[in-house]
């Protein structure tokens, strides 16, 4: 629960790295309403016109973050809300710091895509974790990392191998901590259906909070991508190009390439990274999970 009541809100200092002379005049609007929250060392602030708007905002929460008394934070959320005003419509606007990130006469598409934003944002500005665009599942006490971007098919993997018994951890970000170990992300897996639209996939027993669901090390990468009718022929990786193939996955590459570059080696202490195209999920799952099997711990 948010503490701080609506009167008591001060909008909180933009972190001079990545304030702007533009923020000026949209700090001169009046916004009464608004929360600070962080997540994994990022602190951000959403404000408001509406106070109706606002208590939908709270309502809807966001995965990962509590709320903060922070007074400087890394981003900037401002929401203005539209509607009719006697014969004239009025776009909702979503900014994020300075610059216009949404426009549309529907306030749940605005709502939609601050949601993404705040996602993004904690993946590239986390002084905690690293997060990586890959998918995971846990077996035998480790965890398999399948890094690539959208459409490459890792959901659709993920699921498979949820389907052979493997324990689900996530299907767009991995955490990665210092030690090089990951955390299960708790947004429920999700697949695009045939028109494109994304899916919610009910697994059974899913919940925030699922016994044995811990900070694992990583026995396997795979970095591969569908193909149709293309065969497994997975070729080893060294350590080198198997951070490579990360480092290409890593929402703080451009912010902290250092951090990133050191989180990543040590996840490869004790693994192996492999590469290969594949046809259909199914027929390489079992030899993936073998393979997790022979990883020495």
């Amino acid at each position: 629960m948010h503490e701080l009541s609506y009167a008591q809100y001060h909008p909180p200092a933009l972190n001079p790295d990545y304030d702007t002379p533009c923020m000026d005049a949209l700090n001169r609007l009046k916004w009464d309403h608004g929360i600070t929250e962080t997540a994994f060392g990022m602190d951000y602030a959403i404000r408001c016109n509406d106070r109706e708007l606002m208590d939908e905002i709270i309502r809807r929460g966001r995965l990962m973050s509590r709320p903060s008394r922070a007074t400087t934070v890394d981003r900037v959320f401002s929401i203005i809300k539209g509607g009719r005003k006697g014969s004239r419509r009025y776009y909702n606007l979503l900014y994020c710091n300075h610059a216009l990130a949404a426009r549309s006469f529907k306030l749940e598409d605005v709502l939609a895509r601050l949601d993404d934003l705040v996602r993004l944002s904690i993946a590239e500005l986390s002084r905690d974790m690293v997060f990586l665009h890959a998918g995971a599942v846990e077996w035998k006490d480790r965890v398999i990392l399948l890094p690539g971007q959208s459409f490459s098919g890792k959901s659709t993997l993920v699921s498979e191998l949820i389907g052979a018994g493997a324990t689900y951890y996530s299907d767009e970000y991995a955490l990665v901590d210092q030690d090089g170990w990951v955390s299960p992300h708790d947004k429920p897996l999700q697949i695009r259906n045939s028109t494109g639209e994304n899916q919610l996939v009910e697994l059974p027993g899913f919940t925030k909070e699922v016994p044995g669901r811990k900070r694992l090390p990583v026995s396997l990468v795979v970095s591969t991508r569908y193909r149709q009718g293309a065969k497994w022929k997975p070729r080893r990786l060294t350590t080198g190009q198997g951070v490579l193939t990360l480092f290409e996955s890593a929402f703080a590459a451009r912010h902290s390439p250092d951090t990133v570059l050191t989180y990543l080696h040590n996840l490869l202490l004790g693994a192996e990274a492999i590469r290969s195209p594949r046809d259909e999920a199914r027929s390489v799952v079992l030899k993936i999970l073998n393979r997790a099997e022979r990883v020495p711990a």
